[in-house]
């Protein structure tokens, strides 16, 4: 009797492992969306992460945790991916959103927004419109022209430039 007890025990904490491990599992799940009407310039409002990847076509891809895909709102606009929160007022955490993209030729950050590279751009030539509290590091091999307000710092290095909001004196 005791012996068969100890296995119902052992049972349930293996069910209750496997569920959670379940549960991790598809909190990492992404769901990708693919646009092939090319895009070349990117509008990112809100709490949002933004992470540029050197796409090898026209065609660009979207790709964010499956959990957080029905808190975004995707629109493109002629040439211009909009990105941005459903509710701006519900959204505590920041959301990462990855886009491959081939020949990104415009960018812009509005409130909290943040856009970094994974690796370099291989643009040519990148616009980059910073407002409110948006921040960007990118890595390009090309030129960037960075349209910020008087309150911002523009740093570059290299071929990887910065831009943060800095409070006036």
């Amino acid at each position: 009797m005791k012996q068969k007890f100890i296995l119902f025990i052992a049972s349930i904490l293996m069910m209750q492992l496997a569920y959670g491990q379940e549960k991790k599992n598809q909190s990492n799940l992404y769901e990708t969306l693919y646009a092939d009407n090319g895009i070349s310039e990117i509008s990112i409002q809100g709490n949002i992460d933004l992470v540029l990847i050197q796409g090898s076509q026209d065609d660009v891809s979207i790709k964010v945790k499956e959990n957080t895909f029905p808190q975004l709102t995707l629109k493109i606009d002629g040439e211009t991916l909009i990105i941005s929160p459903r509710n701006v007022n519900a959204i505590q955490e920041r959301i990462i959103v990855y886009v491959t993209i081939n020949e990104l030729r415009r960018l812009t950050l509005m409130e909290d927004a943040f856009a970094t590279t994974r690796g370099k751009l291989s643009t040519k030539y990148l616009q980059v419109t910073i407002l409110d509290n948006a921040k960007m590091q990118l890595g390009t091999k090309g030129r960037v022209i960075v349209d910020t307000p008087d309150n911002y710092q523009v740093l570059k290095e290299s071929q990887y430039v910065s831009a943060q909001a800095i409070k006036k004196s």
